[in-house]
């Protein structure tokens, strides 16, 4: 029996958007145009792939605490970037700049990470950074 490639197309095509139904990109979820900050201390750390999360317990202006939900790059990217297993733990008070997820309430795409005693652990884009000598392979 002989497989042409019409035949072979239409399987393709439907395994091709399986799975990229898995994954999500930035521009789908995350507005690009609406970053915020928001402080807390660190409930959780998922280090893993596709995305590593981060947990933030977030005290709000009217009192109760939130539960945010932080999403970065892919481990390995962390990695790259100086950002280890270990670089937050549960228990770390952080500021988070990011951007807001379109329609999920208290999500954040993560840009920007500082530490309570004001160093930088990661930066999405530490091109203008450099130039300052920030250097994010070096651990603090």
């Amino acid at each position: 029996m002989t497989v042409t490639q019409n035949t072979l197309m239409p399987s393709i095509l439907s395994v091709l958007a399986a799975s990229a139904g898995a994954h999500h990109s930035f521009p789908a979820v995350y507005d690009a145009n609406a970053r915020t900050t928001i402080e807390g201390v660190v409930t959780e750390v998922l280090y893993q792939n596709p995305h590593a999360r981060l947990y933030l317990r977030v005290l709000t202006e009217e009192g109760p605490e939130e539960i945010w939900e932080l999403e970065t790059q892919n481990t390995s990217f962390l990695r790259r970037g100086g950002w280890l297993p270990d670089t937050v733990k549960p228990g770390d008070r952080l500021s988070v700049e990011g951007n807001l997820a379109y329609e999920i309430e208290k999500r954040l795409y993560v840009q920007t990470v500082t530490a309570e005693d004001g160093t930088v652990l990661w930066i999405q884009d530490p091109g203008p950074l450099r130039e300052e000598g920030y250097d994010p392979s070096i651990q603090r």
